[in-house]
């Protein structure tokens, strides 16, 4: 946190009534998200399996640029697609 006026943080965090502990996440939720979010087992398996069919996308498109092929609007589309399920893929 910063003040462009020199204000200190602890006098921010005091006029609005807040504590510092306040300006962080507590300890369950860390524990919580730290976990809980993790793929395991078969889902990571299914992530790691996706991501390969993805990159092998994503390299096919990159070797047509480097042999100066042109994408097609096609070729566009299913980056773009592959692109969006990767993120899927990754936001657990």
């Amino acid at each position: 946190m910063h003040c462009f006026a020199g204000c200190e943080i602890n006098d921010i965090v005091r006029k609005v009534q807040l504590q510092m502990s306040d300006l962080f996440p507590q300890d369950e939720y860390i524990q919580h998200a730290k976990y809980a979010r993790k793929p395991r087992g078969q889902d990571l398996r299914k992530i790691i399996d996706g991501c390969r069919f993805v990159a092998h996308i994503v390299e096919t498109g990159a070797d047509k640029m480097l042999n100066r092929e042109e994408l097609t609007e096609d070729d566009l589309m299913v980056l773009k697609g592959v692109a969006q399920h990767l993120r899927e893929m990754l936001d657990v």
